[in-house]
């Protein structure tokens, strides 16, 4: 039961989740930064591992369904439930409470988020954005950066360069635009895949959807797409 009530208050705090009166939530995430009385509180510990475990959308439905637990006293018991409760049922609370129901000022939101990110990382949210997919394997930008074969006019095996955006091609530049998009949540990364948080792509609307970044995408799988098995065995 405690349970269903803690799911119930994360529920209505992000039905009623306002961005324009949010500042500390969207702080934390670009920042890391707590205000000081949560810092201080038992919720510090909670809140890091509402962000580690289900991303901005669960953080700022665990943060306001806590905040002033010692004047509101469903909040402090959705509190004391969620400081008490295995790890492995906040997983669970977390995973769902990621697919519910937000306010409608949740997508410009993130967009400000987003807006605060260096340029590479933007334009490669945009990027995976246009590939279309949630799980992205590592080997396509690995592969997109090489030299690839094809036949060419005369019937013979004929080098490519690379045409893909610079900021693919340097490895160090990508990295940093990953390790970006992975501290606000909008990816996860593991050695073999980038996993694309679908529901803050989704929260986003149509946000980077733009036609150069459709155009760079056909561009990177079509150069990191063998041609032949003839020509590339590998």
């Amino acid at each position: 039961m405690d349970y269903v009530r803690a799911e119930q208050a994360i529920r209505t705090a992000l039905s009623a989740f306002r961005a324009d009166q949010d500042r500390w939530v969207k702080t934390y995430i670009l920042t890391r930064v707590l205000e000081s009385r949560v810092q201080r509180s038992r919720r510090a510990d909670l809140v890091h591992l509402a962000f580690h475990l289900g991303g901005p959308i669960v953080l700022a439905g665990i943060y306001h369904a806590t905040n002033d637990s010692h004047r509101n006293v469903r909040n402090r018991e959705t509190l004391e439930f969620l400081l008490q409760a295995p790890q492995g049922t906040l997983q669970e609370l977390f995973g769902r409470a990621n697919r519910f129901s937000c306010n409608t000022s949740m997508g410009g939101w993130l967009q400000k988020i987003m807006a605060k990110l260096p340029l590479d990382a933007k334009d490669l949210a945009c990027l995976m954005i246009a590939l279309g997919v949630t799980v992205i394997p590592q080997c396509l930008f690995t592969r997109a950066r090489k030299p690839t074969s094809t036949w060419g006019s005369n019937g013979e095996v004929s080098p490519v360069a690379t045409s893909v955006t610079l900021m693919v091609r340097n490895e160090e530049r990508f990295g940093e635009a990953l390790r970006a998009l992975e501290s606000v949540r909008m990816i996860t990364v593991t050695d073999q895949s980038i996993e694309v948080n679908s529901r803050f792509k989704e929260l986003l609307g149509d946000w980077g959807q733009d036609a150069k970044w459709k155009t760079e995408a056909v561009r990177l799988v079509c150069h990191a797409f063998p041609k032949s098995a003839i020509i590339e065995p590998e």
